[in-house]
């Protein structure tokens, strides 16, 4: 009589185990060391079960050898099926879980404790050893070979130096160090000779004057020269100093399909496209090391709608892969500053930090096709049409930290085509018109932002018309907005007021209200713009009426007096506030010192 009501308890009971073991979490393999790069870490963590989404991975690291364990930021979750990378296997009721430890010091190993947990059981810990890379140098005790400009001949002694690259390379081996004398090198150069890992051939300025490598092609048919200067494809281990390109060419320096290459205190003079690498066909494509370069190109600046749409697309520096390290280089008047690309192999564990990157029509900085742990941090971007572009990124993190955008045309963030899994952390972005905005009808998702700056002069503080999921924005300061019909829209739902939005709104329940006026402690205001500027008249549309500024000239430190001071949410990894010590807003904390942005000062070149 009692058997049914017991067999009913017990499916029950049933039910209610198959339910809880769906929410449990348990890992679904080890977790896994991106590449590494000279100032980050980066892992990821395949979890299996959590079907209600509260479990989390904590992240803490050491220095080798150290007691103590710092806080990291946590893991992030990529959101299911947001993942195009093929090696990596999800179950059905997985998720991928990713994330990094940015600016941290270079050559330097580190223990990182990696922290599953989940109320509804499964916690796990692992601990990874990782090391960051240190700055490549020339290899030691190499013969050094001397090449002067020419077309062939010479034994590559100071007495007789090598004439011409063609000559020189004939003999090149790996760790030999070339070292070419001032003069113009004509012609296009393909290189033919690769070096070895830890053993890299070193092309190198002579010290004696300008070492300009030079070639010119015929526009083809296409729109465009069809040449590089140099040529690296699929080559390795090589580094590049204290050069000058130039010429009419689809590129200075050409390495698609390459890995391991370091160009250095180069000098680039640009017809389209600086240094690109976005073919991938043997998969190795990364390990590449930029910094100190400046990078000028010939594009407008303020450009036409006309300019915009009629000049072939043009980039300072467009390389994907993996483990790549792009720093302190200078960037002005290309269509992009710095964009990562969008490869067959995933573009993974990529930093682009302290560049200076200014007078760019259209992005300056764009991570588009960008993976996971992509990170764009303590960069500076003045003058151009959109700050930085997510269009997309493929589930992430890709990480924009402490940059600054100083007179942007449109957008501060470009989130089109759908992007997933942008994090965008301690920024400041400044410029003339409508404050946080986005001009597209395509969905977002599960991207996050916390502790920026938004400063504009007019309109809405946040306008998101547009579809978005999962959105995860809170604890950022606006200034410059407009009374109008509302303060911020987000999911087609309009927020009157500030008050409202904390009480009401999904997002930016902890916004805080700044005054532009009395923000920054140099006293810089929001940017100026041309007298007879008119965005809604024909020819008004990109960056036509800006005023050109000068990068060096932007200071954003926060007055301490500001109601950015003390007002961010504390994050572990992201910035040292506490109860006692509150965070601030934006890309400086009150009362520090400018990173240092562009090349670094000269020293004695790099052995």
């Amino acid at each position: 009589m009692r058997l049914a009501p017991i067999l009913a308890l017990g499916l029950m009971l049933s039910l209610v185990s198959i339910a809880r073991g769906g929410d449990a979490s348990e890992p679904a393999a080890d977790p896994v060391l991106e590449p590494a790069t000279w100032r980050c870490l980066g892992a990821y963590w395949v979890i299996q079960g959590d079907a209600n989404k509260n479990a989390r991975v904590d992240v803490s690291y050491r220095k080798a050898g150290e007691r103590d364990w710092r806080s990291g930021p946590p893991l992030f979750r990529v959101a299911r099926g947001a993942s195009k990378d093929k090696a990596i296997t999800i179950p059905a009721d997985g998720w991928l879980f990713a994330g990094s430890i940015i600016d941290v010091p270079e050559a330097t190993e580190y223990e990182l404790r990696l922290k599953l947990v989940d109320p509804d059981g499964g916690a796990a810990e692992k601990i990874l050893r990782a090391h960051t890379i240190a700055e490549p140098l020339a290899p030691v005790g190499g013969p050094t070979y001397h090449v002067v400009p020419g077309n062939g001949g010479g034994s590559g002694t100071i007495d007789n130096p090598f004439k011409g690259l063609a000559a020189a390379e004939q003999s090149a081996k790996a760790g030999d160090t070339f070292l070419l004398h001032a003069g113009t090198y004509d012609d296009r150069w393909v290189v033919r000779r690769s070096g070895e890992e830890g053993k890299p051939i070193v092309w190198r300025s002579a010290g004696d004057g300008e070492a300009i490598l030079q070639a010119d092609f015929p526009i083809g048919s296409e729109g465009y020269p069809p040449g590089h200067v140099i040529d690296c494809s699929g080559m390795h281990d090589l580094i590049f100093e204290r050069l000058s390109m130039r010429g009419q060419a689809y590129s200075d320096l050409c390495l698609q399909d390459s890995f391991r290459i370091t160009v250095r205190r180069c000098k680039l003079d640009v017809f389209l496209y600086g240094i690109v690498g976005e073919r991938n066909d043997s998969g190795k494509l990364g390990g590449f090391f930029i910094a100190d370069n400046t990078i000028t190109g010939h594009q407008p600046f303020p450009a036409t709608s006309e300019q915009w749409h009629t000049i072939g697309e043009n980039r300072g520096i467009w390389l994907g892969g993996q483990g790549n390290t792009i720093c302190y280089n200078r960037v002005s008047n290309c269509k992009d500053g710095i964009d990562t690309a969008d490869c067959p192999t995933p573009t993974v564990a990529v930093d682009i930090h302290n560049n200076d990157v200014s007078n760019n029509y259209d992005d300056g900085c764009e991570m588009d096709g960008s993976h996971r742990n992509c990170r764009t941090f303590l960069n500076r971007y003045v003058n151009s049409l959109t700050g930085i572009s997510f269009q997309p990124v493929y589930g992430g993190p890709v990480y924009a930290v402490r940059n600054v955008v100083y007179n942007a045309r449109s957008e501060f963030l470009k989130l089109h085509n759908s992007p997933s899994g942008a994090v965008v952390v301690h920024n400041t972005f400044v410029h003339f018109g409508p404050i946080l905005h986005v001009s597209t009808g395509e969905a977002s998702d599960n991207c996050y932002m916390r502790n920026n700056l938004f400063i504009g002069t007019a309109g809405p503080a946040v306008d998101f018309d547009l579809p978005m999921t999962n959105m995860d924005f809170d604890y950022d300061g606006f200034g410059g907005f407009t009374p109008g019909t509302f303060f911020l829209r987000y999911a087609k739902v309009r927020y009157a007021s500030p008050e409202e939005v904390r009480a009401k709104s999904p997002i930016e329940k902890h916004l805080v209200v700044v005054d532009p006026a009395t923000l920054f402690l140099s006293g810089i205001k929001t940017p100026e713009t041309a007298a007879d500027y008119n965005p809604n008249a024909p020819g008004y549309a990109w960056t036509t009426g800006l005023t050109v500024y000068r990068s060096e000239a932007i200071d954003l430190r926060l007055n301490p007096k500001s109601s950015a001071v003390g007002a961010a949410e504390a994050l572990p990894g992201f910035n040292d506030g506490s109860q006692e010590h509150p965070a601030d807003l934006g890309a400086y904390p009150v009362n520090s010192e400018l990173p240092h942005y562009g090349p670094r000062p000269e020293r004695m070149p790099i052995r």
